[in-house]
């Protein structure tokens, strides 16, 4: 396994990383738009928060549980979904794959990561966890539930990162394997991390604890590494090149999601 391998091997990981992160972060904004116009609340999305243009008095605890409870529950399908689809492709080498593997790792990360950032900060779905008066016992328990929930998808998705060699190699060895790990999730989840939180700022303390769940939730994968054993792929050669289009990509998609978000979206409203 040589080096200028294995570092393609983080870019192109890495670029999958932000893709799918962004694919979610489209549709969890395109959800809270659809809501605004549903029930007559104009906002404004801007990529570290959006802000309700209503006075206090107007907030009702039906609006406040679809608001903030809603994140949750896309997030959970996103990941869901690409799931699903990871359960008919795993065994295929094509570099698409990495899209769907990080799109559950978001997702998943988004849903029970949220709950938890949420809940110990009072933003998000803490809000709609005040609104429904639950305890701070009932808290502490969903806070603990959603973090066995976390480490739970990273032992779900152990396999499809381990399966994840196909894409750069006919075979791989289990002493390869740690090295292997290493390059493709924790090098990309710590630089993917970093890179979400930089776009972010000044992002609130909650949203700012949802994405390091990220690095929680892939714990067992990570720790996995060293116990995976050897695999044996299709003998086809591995025509693996840095996929330079890829990197531009997604330069340009977050570039311009930054700059259309950093101004603000209304919706909603006049």
């Amino acid at each position: 396994m040589n080096t200028k391998r294995i570092w393609i091997v983080s870019l192109h990981s890495l670029a999958m990383f932000l893709l799918s992160w962004i694919m979610l972060f489209l549709l969890l904004n395109l959800m809270m738009a659809v809501f605004s116009f549903s029930i007559g609340i104009p906002m404004e999305l801007h990529f570290h928060r959006s802000y309700f243009l209503i006075p206090p008095s107007s907030w009702t605890a039906d609006i406040v549980k679809l608001l903030f409870i809603s994140p949750q529950v896309v997030s959970f399908s996103y990941a869901a979904g690409c799931l699903l689809v990871l359960y008919y492709v795993n065994q295929y080498s094509g570099l698409l794959k990495l899209f769907f593997i990080w799109g559950f790792v978001h997702g998943w990360a988004g849903c029970f990561g949220g709950m938890v950032a949420g809940m110990l900060t009072n933003t998000g779905f803490g809000y709609a966890a005040d609104w429904m008066y639950l305890f701070d016992t009932m808290k502490l328990f969903l806070s603990l539930l959603s973090m066995v929930f976390l480490l739970l998808g990273g032992f779900m998705i152990s396999r499809s990162f381990q399966m994840s060699a196909n894409i750069c190699f006919s075979e791989i060895k289990e002493d390869m394997f740690p090295r292997f790990i290493f390059f493709q999730v924790t090098v990309v989840v710590v630089a993917g991390t970093v890179i979400q939180l930089f776009m972010r700022i000044p992002a609130p303390v909650g949203l700012q604890l949802v994405l390091p769940a990220n690095v929680v939730m892939l714990l067992p994968v990570i720790l996995k590494g060293r116990g995976f054993n050897d695999l044996q792929f299709d003998e086809s050669v591995r025509d693996f090149h840095l996929h330079c289009q890829l990197l531009i990509a997604t330069c340009i998609i977050l570039a311009i999601a930054r700059l259309i978000f950093g101004y603000g979206v209304r919706v909603g409203g006049a």
